[in-house]
């Protein structure tokens, strides 16, 4: 499941410390590069795998993409330190692609399919068998089969089994693709269509086996910061969260600065500087006549929510539908109230707001008092027209 921290997890973070500390340290890139599996990975038997061998295998391919090296041919003798050299400067873009599938960490899942399970319970009824478009539910001692053959996957006997005994079973880099750029090579490993992919991630994230890889420019990057190069770190808003209670910003900042970086700034300073500049933006990229819609939070929108964490909650500024340079053709005003269910919906809903990232931890402690909640969302609607 993603968001969930575990192994694949835990041995990415194992390799970008150790590219970051060889990055910092210098020395003799070659030699320690080859020495790094075996400290990734000790001792004599596999943890994750079958063998030990194949785990250093791994870890091997993914140090090189970290440091935006490609991945090496399984068919001829190399070193993972191969092309270290040409990569160890500040300037070096990573070798396309950038999404990419090491092979033999790839379990060649099955293709998206439905599946009887043992729960299946013989029953006489038989709705699987009658629901099935093409009858392909077959019966075998009594027990609903699938001739795989014959499925087109439509879903409707897994809905109509009263056992819940029929399964998705899903291949996750496939699913996860919305652009169908995941197929098979001839060992049934998967295999990305490049010219298709967009570099999305979501078959990455999605992988249980960590056979998907991004490249990486750290290496790079803290070559550039040895250099004497002013960089300056950009960082999602929601970096509020992600080290603890304990954790403050401005400890956040100082960690940046022992690092190299010359700044710390949010991306949400990016987004504000384009909002200020979005009218002529609209105006260059739109045709004359072209439509712009625009959804703009009102007043209450979110109110109780708010409510549940400051002690003196605010209402959103009134809400201005023109655009400057465009004719205001019509609003709506949207509202609807949503009842929140459990704490679990509480805190997903904050979460994915502004606020989550601007409010104090001791803030935040307080919906973890909140059972349910009644909230309002507010939204007016306008519809613009370029001249």
């Amino acid at each position: 499941m993603r968001n969930l921290y575990c192994n694949v997890e835990a041995l990415r973070k194992q390799v970008f410390a150790a590219v970051a500390k060889l990055a910092y340290e210098g020395g003799d890139y070659c030699s320690r590069m080859e020495k790094l599996p075996y400290e990734i990975i000790p001792g004599e038997v596999g943890t994750y795998r079958e063998s030990i061998f194949l785990e250093r295998a791994i870890v091997g391919e993914r140090i090189r993409l970290a440091m935006g090296l490609p991945l090496r041919d399984v068919t001829e003798e190399n070193m993972i330190s191969d092309g270290v050299e040409a990569s160890a400067i500040s300037e070096k873009y990573y070798d396309p692609p950038l999404i990419n599938i090491i092979k033999y960490a790839c379990h060649a899942c099955p293709d998206t399919h439905y599946e009887v399970t043992q729960a299946c319970q013989g029953c006489l009824a038989k709705h699987c068998y009658q629901s099935c478009p093409k009858g392909a539910i077959e019966l075998e001692h009594g027990r609903a089969r699938i001739d795989q053959t014959k499925c087109i996957k439509c879903g409707r006997c897994k809905e109509a089994c009263s056992y819940q005994a029929i399964i998705k079973f899903l291949r996750p880099c496939q699913e996860a693709c919305g652009m169908n750029a995941i197929g098979k090579d001839q060992y049934g490993r998967a295999d990305i269509d490049h010219e298709k992919c967009v570099n999305c991630g979501q078959c990455l994230v999605n992988c249980p086996f960590g056979a998907i890889v991004d490249k990486g420019q750290l290496f790079q990057l803290i070559h550039a910061i040895r250099g004497g190069a002013k960089v300056i770190a950009i960082i999602a808003p929601a970096f509020w969260g992600q080290f603890g209670e304990k954790v403050t910003p401005g400890q956040i900042k100082a960690a940046m600065k022992e690092l190299g970086f010359a700044a710390l700034e949010e991306v949400a300073v990016g987004a504000d500087l384009c909002a200020i500049e979005e009218a002529e933006e609209f105006l260059r990229v739109l045709k004359p006549g072209g439509y712009l819609l625009r959804v703009v939070p009102m007043e209450r929108h979110l109110f109780e929510l708010k409510a549940a964490v400051y002690d003196r909650p605010y209402e959103n500024p009134p809400a201005e539908p023109a655009v400057e340079g465009f004719r205001l053709l019509r609003t709506q005003t949207l509202r609807k109230t949503i009842t929140l269910s459990s704490n679990e919906d509480v805190q997903a809903l904050f979460l994915m707001t502004p606020y989550y990232y601007k409010t104090g931890a001791e803030d935040q402690q307080k919906l973890a008092a909140v059972p349910s909640l009644r909230v309002t969302t507010e939204f007016l609607i306008a519809v613009c027209q370029k001249p």
